[in-house]
C-alpha cells in the first residue's frame, strides 16, 4: 500500500531548509511569471568564412559544446567546462565577446542541430549571466527542435528570424521584448516579429522555464494533497468505472489495483488511457483499446510510471 500525499522532504534536510532557496525574489514571483522586460545588446555575427557577407549556417551542437567539455572530474566544476567550451574552436574568443556586451548571437539556417546536448544551451546561458546578461539567440530558419527546446525549458532566449539575420550587421545594437518576442534592430530602426513557437512551448517560455516553474509550484507540493481522478460515466457515457481506490485526502492505493477500461482508442488518447493515472499493465487480461480502435484485453495496475500502451491482438 502506497500513502497519498503531500511532498515530503528527504531526511538530510526540511521544508523550511527548502524554503530558504525558494523564495518569490528568487523565482520572479511564487504565483506567476515574470511580467516581461527588455533585453538589449549588441550583435555578435558567426559570419561564413567561405561566402563574404553571409552569415553561417548549421553550427551543430559539437561545435557549440565539443564533447571533451560536457564531462568533468567533479560536480563542482562540471558547468564551467560547460560555459569555457561554449565556441571552444569555432570562435574561441565567445565568452569575452559577450561579456564585452555582445550578447545577441546571430546565426544562419539550422543552428543547433546534431545531438540532444543539453550542456550547449546551458553553457551559454552561463557564459552571459557570469555578467548580469541575458543571451538572446536570433537564427534563420529550422533551429535544432531538441535544442530550442531545451533552451526554453532552461530559461534561454532563442528566436528564429530569417529578416532579422540578414539584416544584421557587426556592432549593430538590438533589443528584444521577453513578453511578446519582438526584435529591433536599433540602430537600423527596424522591428521584426520572429517564429510562432507551439503553444506549450509558449506556455513554458512565459513561465520562465521548467526549473522556474517547478520553483513556484514547490511551495504548494508541500501542502496540498495531490488530486488523483478517476474516468467517469460522464466523460462520454462509455467508460467503465475503474476498479482502484481513489487516494483522496491521503487515502491508500494498493499496486495490485486493477484498472479496467472499456472504449474504442479513436476517442480516448493513449495518455488518457487511465485519466491521469500513471500505470503500469500486469502480465494477465484485461481490456484496454488498440491504436486501430478495436477493443483489446489486457489488465492494468497502479503503479506511478505511465508507460504507452503498444498495439495488442485484437478480440473483435
Amino acid at each position: 500500500m502506497q500513502p497519498i500525499g503531500p511532498a515530503v522532504p528527504q531526511s538530510h534536510t526540511s521544508a523550511a531548509r527548502i524554503l530558504e532557496n525558494v523564495t518569490p525574489s528568487a523565482t520572479g514571483g511564487a504565483s506567476s511569471p515574470d511580467a516581461g522586460h527588455v533585453v538589449i545588446g549588441r550583435a555578435l555575427i558567426f559570419w561564413d568564412s567561405k561566402t563574404p557577407g553571409r552569415k553561417l549556417d548549421a553550427i551543430d551542437t559539437d561545435q557549440i559544446t565539443p564533447s571533451a567539455d560536457c564531462v568533468s572530474e567533479s560536480l563542482e566544476t562540471l558547468d564551467e567546462r560547460w560555459k569555457a567550451g561554449s565556441f571552444r574552436y569555432l570562435m574561441p574568443d565567445f565568452r569575452k565577446r559577450v561579456h564585452s556586451g555582445e550578447n545577441f548571437l546571430i546565426a544562419g539556417d539550422r543552428f543547433a542541430i546534431g545531438s540532444s546536448r543539453e550542456m550547449s544551451p546551458a553553457g551559454l546561458k552561463g557564459v552571459a549571466e557570469e555578467v548580469g546578461l541575458e543571451l538572446v539567440i536570433i537564427c534563420g530558419n529550422n533551429m535544432g527542435d531538441i535544442f530550442r527546446r531545451n533552451s526554453l525549458n532552461l530559461g534561454l532566449h532563442v528566436v528564429q528570424c530569417p529578416e532579422a539575420v540578414a539584416d544584421a550587421a557587426d556592432g549593430d545594437e538590438f533589443s528584444f521584448d521577453s513578453k511578446t518576442r519582438e526584435i529591433r534592430n536599433v540602430t537600423q530602426d527596424k522591428t521584426y516579429a520572429p517564429v510562432e513557437l507551439s503553444a506549450k512551448e509558449e506556455e513554458i517560455r512565459q513561465s520562465g522555464g521548467i526549473f522556474a516553474i517547478g520553483r513556484r509550484e514547490f511551495i504548494e507540493s508541500l501542502s496540498v494533497v495531490p488530486e488523483i481522478r478517476f474516468p467517469s460515466d460522464d466523460d462520454d457515457g462509455r467508460a467503465d468505472r475503474l476498479g482502484a481506490s481513489r487516494g483522496q485526502d491521503g487515502a491508500r492505493v494498493s499496486g495490485r489495483d486493477v484498472a479496467r477500461l472499456r472504449r474504442p482508442a479513436s476517442r480516448l488518447g493513449w495518455n488518457r488511457t487511465v485519466l491521469d493515472l500513471h500505470v503500469q499493465h500486469d502480465h494477465g487480461r484485461g481490456h484496454y483499446p488498440s491504436a486501430s480502435g478495436c477493443l483489446c484485453e489486457r489488465p492494468f495496475r497502479v503503479h506511478g510510471k505511465g508507460v504507452r500502451r503498444p498495439a495488442d491482438r485484437h478480440l473483435a
